[in-house]
C-alpha cells in the first residue's frame, strides 16, 4: 500500500508547487483559462510489493462519484521515472461513458467496476517520466499498480477545475445540525441544506448520517461543499489548503 507522506501534507508542499509561474502557465494552455485547484493532494512513496503477486491491480475506480456536483481534473504527476515494473497508473482511455458502471453505496464505498465491463485493448500504460504529468476526466477508469520492483515508486495527484467553473465553497463550518450546514468563506456564510443525497463522508470515503453529521463536521472543521441549488451535494473535510 502507498504510504501517505504526511510531513509534506502538513507543509501544504501543493501551495509552492501551484504558485510556480511555469505551473500556472501550463494549466492555462491546458485548461484554456487560469486554474483553480482544490485542496486535496496525495504525496505517495510506494513500497516494494514483497509478494510480487501477478495480480497487480490495486483496485479500478473512478476519482468523480465520492465528489458529486464538483468538476475537476485528476493531474497525477510522477516525481522518479515509474516503469512497467515500479509500476504508476493503468488508465481506461476513452471510456468515461463507465459512469454508469459504478456507484457509490450507502457506507461509501467506491464500487470497483469490473474490467471485462470495458472493451479490450483500453487500458494504457507508459514509462512515466519527472516533467510528465497526466490528467485524467474525474469519470475514467483507472488502477494504481503494485510496484514489483526493488525501489519505492514516488507520485502526486492533485485535482484541479478551470476557476470559470462552478467551484466548491471551502470554509469553515460556523454551525451544523444533521439536516444544514453553514460555511464560512472568503465571501461571507454560506447555509445549505442536508439531503438524504447527499455525500457527507470522511476523507477516507465513510459516508455519514445524521448525528454522525454532526460529530464529524464541529465548528470551526475546515471543509470541502459542492453545492447545487441550495443543498449540499458533497460535504468533506480538507486539511491541506
Amino acid at each position: 500500500m502507498p504510504i501517505h507522506m504526511e510531513p509534506l501534507a502538513e507543509r501544504k508542499a501543493w501551495q509552492r508547487f501551484v504558485a510556480e509561474q511555469s505551473i500556472h502557465d501550463f494549466l492555462v494552455s491546458v485548461l484554456g483559462e487560469a486554474p483553480f485547484w482544490k485542496p486535496v493532494t496525495e504525496y505517495r512513496a510506494t513500497p516494494p510489493d514483497p509478494t510480487r503477486s501477478p495480480n497487480r491491480i490495486t483496485g479500478w475506480h473512478q476519482d468523480g462519484p465520492p465528489t458529486p456536483g464538483v468538476d475537476f481534473l485528476t493531474m497525477w504527476v510522477p516525481v522518479a521515472e515509474i516503469d512497467w515494473n515500479v509500476g504508476g497508473i493503468l488508465f481506461a482511455e476513452g471510456q468515461t461513458e463507465s459512469i454508469n458502471r459504478m456507484r457509490v453505496d450507502e457506507t461509501g464505498t467506491n464500487k470497483a467496476i469490473p474490467p471485462e465491463t470495458l472493451p479490450d485493448g483500453c487500458w494504457c500504460h507508459t514509462t512515466y517520466r519527472p516533467g510528465d504529468v497526466l490528467f485524467m476526466n474525474r469519470w475514467t477508469p483507472h488502477s494504481g499498480m503494485t510496484n514489483i520492483s526493488d525501489r519505492f515508486r514516488l507520485s502526486f495527484d492533485h485535482r484541479v477545475m478551470r476557476r470559470g467553473a462552478k467551484r466548491p465553497i471551502i470554509g469553515t463550518v460556523v454551525a451544523i445540525a444533521p439536516d444544514r450546514i453553514e460555511v464560512k468563506d472568503g465571501d461571507g456564510i454560506t447555509a445549505l441544506r442536508i439531503e438524504p443525497s447527499t455525500y457527507a463522508r470522511t476523507t477516507l470515503h465513510q459516508r455519514l448520517h445524521g448525528q454522525e453529521i454532526v460529530e464529524e463536521f464541529i465548528p470551526g472543521t475546515r471543509v470541502i461543499v459542492g453545492h447545487d441549488h441550495g443543498v449540499a451535494t458533497v460535504v468533506r473535510p480538507t486539511h491541506q489548503d
